[in-house]
């Protein structure tokens, strides 16, 4: 079903590639992880360059928007901001350091659940500079960016993010919108399931157990958990996840019977023709979970 999903998905945005996963928060299990586009095995032959790779553990990309998890949860977490209190966003565009960022539209004065659900990078770009360069970088760390999560799968990609010696006088401005950094979609989804779990990170595996021919079973699966936030910052992460799908930048992901929460993110993709972001050139993406309370998926 997930692989059947994808497919259309991708063919509907005329996508180069897709990749999808769906994990049980609770336990870390992965229950799909679907590539687009396939290959058949019976063909092999035939096969296109970099049809076989598993795309959800190799692929490294820019994540954009949907990283702004790791923003506002480190602010909250720090008790820095809270979901109500206001923040001016100003007439859509922030200035740092001779780098200009710009939002879709202005938004003006809101609250963070607000400047959230409408992906503010004015309003994100605020709240990173409440957090700090360190600061920042640690909570990334500890929702697992920048490492393999240790799934056991092969060729598996830890990411980048450059510890804060190396950046720029703007980098904690497009980290905090999710540039500057690569990310793979396992590791996104581990990090949002962090927050479906009252804030315990759980490793993500796909070996249940191991059993003999007999039934008896010789290994079962101990996946580390680790705790990232507080049970109530992942709380109020969620009710503002909730909110991106009820009137923010996700109101597409609405899903019929359950209710849902999540993250849009688009990134633009660097052109080496044109030596600049292309804005025709972009990696589209979305994370969440349902139902939005009691996540289970």
């Amino acid at each position: 079903k997930a692989e059947e999903a994808l497919a259309r998905g991708a063919k509907r945005a005329r996508a180069r590639s897709g990749k999808a996963i769906v994990l049980d928060p609770k336990t870390g299990e992965i229950l799909a992880m679907a590539n687009y586009p396939s290959f058949d095995p019976n063909k092999v032959r035939k096969l296109n360059t970099g049809d076989w790779k598993n795309r959800v553990v190799q692929d490294q990309y820019t994540p954009g928007s949907v990283f702004k998890l790791v923003t506002y949860g480190s602010a909250l977490e720090e008790k820095l901001i809270s979901p109500l209190s206001t923040i001016d966003c100003g007439n859509g565009t922030i200035t740092v350091a001779g780098h200009t960022f710009n939002d879709s539209h202005a938004i003006g004065n809101v609250s963070y659940k607000e400047a959230f659900a409408q992906s503010s990078n004015g309003g994100a770009i605020k709240v990173s500079k409440k957090v700090g360069k360190r600061n920042f970088y640690e909570y990334a760390r500890k929702f697992g960016f920048g490492s393999k999560t240790g799934i056991g799968l092969p060729a598996e990609a830890g990411g980048v993010i450059r510890d804060p010696s190396r950046w720029n006088r703007d980098s904690l401005a497009s980290m905090s919108i999710g540039y500057e950094i690569s990310v793979t979609a396992l590791q996104s989804a581990a990090a949002f399931a962090t927050i479906a779990n009252d804030g315990i990170k759980i490793q993500p595996h796909i070996i249940k157990e191991i059993r003999k021919s007999d039934g008896e079973v010789i290994r079962k699966a101990k996946p580390q958990t680790e705790r990232v936030v507080s049970q109530e910052t992942a709380q109020d992460l969620r009710a503002m996840l909730r909110q991106v799908v009820l009137d923010g930048t996700a109101k597409r992901t609405k899903l019929n019977g359950f209710t849902s929460a999540g993250k849009t993110g688009t990134a633009w993709k660097y052109d080496p023709k044109l030596k600049k972001v292309n804005s025709n050139l972009y990696v589209s993406s979305f994370i969440g979970f349902a139902p939005a309370d009691n996540p289970k998926v």
